[in-house]
């Protein structure tokens, strides 16, 4: 007899892709945090030294993304990218991506009326980079 466990299609996706790969390595979302822009990094090592210094504002949102994530795989058909363009542009083009944000994906905004800027953290799937 066979047996289904409940899991999201991405969980089921990843469970095969650390199945398959040999190093077992998997693709996921690390840590993602907004910042107020004014506040400007080039890469994600100096701005790992400033969050851990805790020398400036900024809101953990990795909860919230890997959620969204979550939504998206589901209801783009199982597309494993964040924000899938083919996703984004519904039929008949109901959603534009440069108006998909915060107020879509149920965030609330730590920093209204401000420019921000969303650092996500990706590791690679296959080598776990």
């Amino acid at each position: 007899q066979r047996c289904m466990l409940h899991m999201t299609n991405r969980q089921a996706a990843l469970i095969a892709e650390s199945i398959f790969n040999r190093q077992g390595a998997v693709p996921g979302i690390m840590r993602a945090v907004m910042v107020p822009n004014q506040t400007v990094f080039t890469k994600w090592s100096d701005l790992e030294l400033q969050l851990n210094g805790q020398h400036f504002a900024f809101r953990d949102l990795t909860d919230s993304i890997v959620l969204e994530h979550e939504k998206q795989v589901a209801m783009n058909g199982g597309l494993m990218n964040l924000f899938c363009e083919e996703w984004l542009m519904a039929p008949g083009g109901v959603w534009n991506p440069a108006n998909y944000g915060l107020e879509q994906m149920h965030i609330d905004d730590p920093y209204k009326g401000m420019e921000k800027v969303l650092w996500i953290r990706f590791v690679r799937g296959g080598d776990g980079e």
